[in-house]
């Protein structure tokens, strides 16, 4: 699923209007009525504040007001900034006055003068605000924010820009829900914004796919349907060589584990052997946990500290566990240095990257790096700006021609051609120790059998948020596990399959 610049969908309308044809009116009119029909308002009588800017989505909120005034006590607030109205809004005003809703223009956050709703509708700003909010409507804003009612966001939030949000330091309104036109805003995809944006809900209103179809960007969203094309069938004649050889270099002492997890999901993703390079301590505990992988015990007893040969591996998955030792050092940087095979990095692989940054210029092409954001900043630096971060990560992906899976509560892959995919899949209950390790396992697991890595990392990223959704339904946010995630990939692989 494409996601447009505000431009790009003002132009969308401007297209659909056109060539549908359909007149804004009525294009306002579908767009809010489904609004109506999607905001999380289940049961009649209910008192909601709608509060409308002058503009169009102050509009969708009149046309919103009109829907749910037959069966609930709705009021509405006008903010009157200069007496200059949008046609749409104008007419959709009149339209109000025949129904059964309370209307007041207010001229200053003093008159806001409320009893406590059970909802509050924000139509202030549109996606088309290009400036802070500041003054009046920040005031308004700032006192909607400290209701206790459940609040709610037609096309966006007011006060945050569609796109870049850097530089704005204005007042933002704060939804529990967001009702978005359309296509997903970029905005909504970092976790800087998610205090504003809340849950998301992607309301089609009929802009014309045509359009759509033909506008160019540099950001989607992953859905099932993506993954699904992307996804193999296994064939009848095949054996397990079919699926490839996949080695995990992960473990050392008191953390074993890693390495069991990331194994085993590679295993579980449909590689047709795995091979995990571990030290000593963990041979016992790896041939008991799964029996089906098979092991190269290192000579290290706590630590990893041999150059193995890897010439005999599809795929090479590297970091869960290995800790900083100066042993396991050197084994990371001849595998970095030797390898001509894409790698998979991930947790001390990286921290040991960020101590010697150095072997950025050795990697693999096509290597897929995992970092979280901790990680990150010790690879890249801090840099607190999301789309600023971006683009340093855009600029390094297409310079080292690798790829950078950013894991965070919307995770993302950035393509060595600047492209960005943000997840679909995933829940906060995946926020657990292990989570990361299975996200290395599943990626090799998928290289191993001859993926590409973009379709390794992209395929990866989605069907292991999919297994921690699969998990959720029997468990909770507190008890999920990453073995969960493990235990639930073949759901997440048949759910991606029948899509």
């Amino acid at each position: 699923m494409k996601i447009l610049s505000a431009d790009q969908i003002r132009k969308a309308d401007q297209f659909t209007i056109k060539n549908e044809p359909i007149s804004s009116l009525d294009l306002m009119e579908r767009a809010a009525k489904n609004a109506h029909l999607a905001l999380p308002i289940f049961y009649i009588n209910q008192k909601i504040l709608i509060v409308c800017g002058p503009g169009n989505n102050g509009g969708d909120g009149l046309v919103i007001a009109r829907h749910y005034s037959d069966l609930n006590e709705v009021e509405v607030v006008v903010l009157n900034f200069n007496d200059q109205y949008s046609d749409d809004f104008k007419t959709n005003f009149e339209r109000l006055r025949d129904c059964n809703v309370k209307i007041t223009t207010i001229k200053s956050a003093d008159e806001l003068k409320i009893n406590e709703p059970d909802f509050i509708i924000d139509a202030i700003f549109g996606s088309g605000l290009n400036r802070p909010v500041e003054g009046f409507p920040a005031e308004v804003i700032e006192k909607l924010n400290n209701y206790e009612a459940k609040r709610l966001a037609i096309d966006i939030p007011s006060g945050l820009f569609a796109d870049d949000n850097d530089e704005n330091d204005g007042t933002i309104f704060k939804a529990d829900e967001t009702i978005t036109f359309q296509l997903p805003k970029l905005a909504f995809q970092f976790a800087e914004y998610a205090e504003f944006v809340g849950n998301v809900t992607v309301l089609d209103i009929g802009l014309l796919k045509s359009f759509i179809e033909n506008e160019k960007t540099d950001h989607e969203v992953l859905t099932e349907r993506d993954a699904r094309k992307i996804l193999r069938n296994r064939k009848g004649f095949s054996h397990k060589g079919t699926y490839g050889h996949a080695l995990l270099t992960a473990g050392g002492k008191g953390k074993v584990g890693a390495a069991v997890l990331s194994s085993k999901a590679a295993l579980k993703s449909g590689a047709g052997l795995v091979t995990a390079h571990i030290p000593r301590c963990g041979y016992d505990i790896m041939q008991t946990a799964i029996p089906e992988v098979m092991c190269i015990v290192d000579s290290g007893e706590e630590c990893l500290k041999d150059d193995i040969d890897y010439s005999d591996f599809n795929a090479v998955g590297v970091g869960p566990g290995i800790g900083h030792h100066e042993e396991t050092r050197f084994v990371v940087e001849e595998l970095i240095k030797t390898t001509e095979k894409p790698l998979v990095l991930d947790a001390d692989a990286l921290n040991l990257l960020s101590e010697h940054p150095q072997w950025l210029d050795h990697l693999p092409k096509g290597s897929i790096l995992t970092p979280h954001p901790g990680e990150f900043k010790r690879l890249f630096g801090d840099i607190d700006k999301p789309i600023k971060r971006l683009e340093k990560i855009k600029e390094w992906c297409s310079k080292s021609e690798c790829y950078l899976l950013y894991k965070d509560h919307i995770s993302f892959l950035v393509t060595p051609d600047r492209k960005v995919f943000f997840n679909s899949t995933g829940n906060a209950g995946m926020a657990t120790g292990g989570s990361g390790d299975v996200l290395t396992g599943v990626i090799t697991g998928l290289l191993a059998q001859n993926y590409s890595s973009f379709e390794a990392a992209l395929l990866g990223m989605f069907v292991h948020g999919k297994a921690g959704d699969a998990a959720l339904d029997k468990e909770s946010f507190e008890s999920l596990t990453a073995s969960d995630i493990i235990n639930n990939l073949g759901e997440a692989f048949k759910s991606i399959r029948h899509a």
